[in-house]
């Protein structure tokens, strides 16, 4: 049986300094997509913590994509900048 996968972003809504934690994945890296689709931010992730600040960004709707090592998934989940 697979450990479960997690992965969490907080806090959602934010003012652009946020924390991606992940827990039982091989994280690669990241790339953070506004609602247009153009790439505003992206990094590898060598750490199951790792801050971000978009505070330089509009406030708006983005989107992360995490790409894992293990099993060559995408997870995407949406955030808020306020």
């Amino acid at each position: 049986m697979r450990a479960q996968n997690k992965t969490d972003l907080y806090p959602n809504p934010n003012n652009g300094i946020f924390t991606v934690h992940t827990s039982g994945l091989e994280v690669s890296h990241f790339e953070i997509y506004n609602v247009l689709g153009e790439i505003v931010f992206k990094s590898e992730i060598k750490n199951s913590q790792t801050e971000i600040d978009l505070s330089f960004q509009p406030k708006g709707i983005y989107f992360i994509r995490i790409s894992t090592e293990t099993d060559n998934n995408l997870l995407t989940k949406k955030l808020i900048v306020r």
